[in-house]
């Protein structure tokens, strides 16, 4: 963006709030900064890729600023800067998206000294490091936080203070190894947590309930035993599971009972009476039977992507299930089936003989099948 296109559009807001975006910092020059600066009491957000090089960022007024968004490749004097700036002239900031490419450590620190940490709703970390926890890391308090995001360092939980929190995101590994996350540090007030590529450490034998949950998405988890309890969930409405890594005793056990040790509801989840929506992502059910999701006698919603499915669906929609799972899936309203295939079957004999018996038994259930696999895939 020239300086002269940058002038026509702030003069056309006329006082109104404004989102910027600087994204390119190889076009960012002085001038440019100099004229945002003059306009920035209209700021509403600003989002700034910081580049390697350094230049001077001049102090801002910033009544109007709600969000603030910063990448940059570490932790410079740039962006100590820009943070000293809207703590001591954003009074309204609720929202800091902070981002660190390259950085080899993220010091809670740099945020904990900050007085907008206390009015903060939103924060989203990331950091290159997967290092281990700092020992002499602050106690950050953050009393009106909703929604929190760590990237890279899930360990920063157990130094956080989150009593309002409503919204938790940990992305804490990578394509070779998950990062270990503790559950008795999630703060049990909140509603939505996501996991990915995740696993859980056998830190208590005792599960940790989180009482209000009511969505959970686990993407790639790696699951470390078969017994250990980790989650009590009696609220929870809906989950998805993306692909799951077995290890120690469960890397051994046949796919049912390690399916069976997570569904059944006596395993590493808990309590899952209430579960109305249940999405399976490219997980292996055929070996199974539709017996380990015993422990969700509730579900109302089933879709599978990229599974090959259990092999008695059919006859379990067809309430043909053995002693005290004859109800098993009875409140079923929907079977979503998508990119879904058998060992022995084609997609579309497996899509036809689901069919069948649903139309034949349960006339009201809704069956959608789209994308599916076929033979020769």
């Amino acid at each position: 963006m020239s300086l002269d296109h940058l002038e026509i559009l702030l003069k056309r807001t006329q006082g109104s709030p404004v989102d910027l975006s600087m994204i390119h910092p190889d076009l960012i020059h002085t001038d440019i900064i100099e004229k945002t600066t003059l306009h920035s009491s209209q700021l509403r957000s600003l989002a700034i890729v910081l580049s390697p090089n350094r230049y001077y960022i001049p102090i801002m007024e910033l009544p109007q600023l709600e969000k603030l968004q910063i990448h940059s490749n570490h932790l410079n004097s740039s962006v100590r800067h820009i943070l000293k700036i809207v703590n001591d002239k954003a009074p309204k900031m609720v929202t800091l998206y902070l981002e660190l490419h390259a950085s080899t450590d993220f010091p809670l620190a740099e945020v904990a000294r900050h007085q907008f940490c206390y009015r903060l709703r939103n924060l989203y970390l990331s950091t290159g490091s997967k290092g281990p926890s700092d020992p002499s890391a602050p106690v950050i308090d953050l009393p009106e936080l909703e929604t929190l995001t760590l990237i890279g360092k899930p360990w920063q939980l157990a130094y956080m203070t989150l009593p309002n929190l409503l919204s938790l995101t940990i992305i804490g590994g990578t394509k070779k190894r998950n990062q270990k996350v503790i559950p008795p540090h999630f703060p049990t007030s909140i509603t939505k947590l996501h996991l990915d590529h995740v696993r859980f450490a056998a830190y208590t034998s005792t599960a940790v309930l989180l009482p209000n949950l009511t969505h959970l998405d686990l993407r790639y988890p790696s699951i470390e035993s078969t017994l250990d309890p980790h989650f009590m969930m009696p609220a929870l409405e809906t989950m998805r599971m993306d692909s799951i890594t077995y290890n120690s005793a469960f890397r051994s056990a046949p796919e049912q009972s390690a399916l069976s040790a997570l569904f059944s509801g006596e395993g590493v989840l808990q309590d899952l009476y209430s579960l109305r929506r249940l999405l399976l992502e490219e997980i292996h059910l055929e070996t199974t039977s539709c017996t380990v999701f015993r422990g969700i006698p509730a579900l109302e919603e089933w879709e599978l992507r990229g599974c090959s499915l259990p092999h008695d669906l059919a006859e379990t929609l067809a309430g043909k299930a053995t002693g005290r799972d004859t109800n098993l899936l009875a409140r079923l309203e929907r079977l979503h089936v998508k990119k879904c295939w058998s060992m022995s079957e084609t997609a579309e004999q497996v899509e036809e003989r689901v069919r069948a018996t649903s139309a034949q038994f349960r006339p009201n259930l809704q069956v959608f099948f789209t994308e599916n696999q076929t033979e020769i895939m």
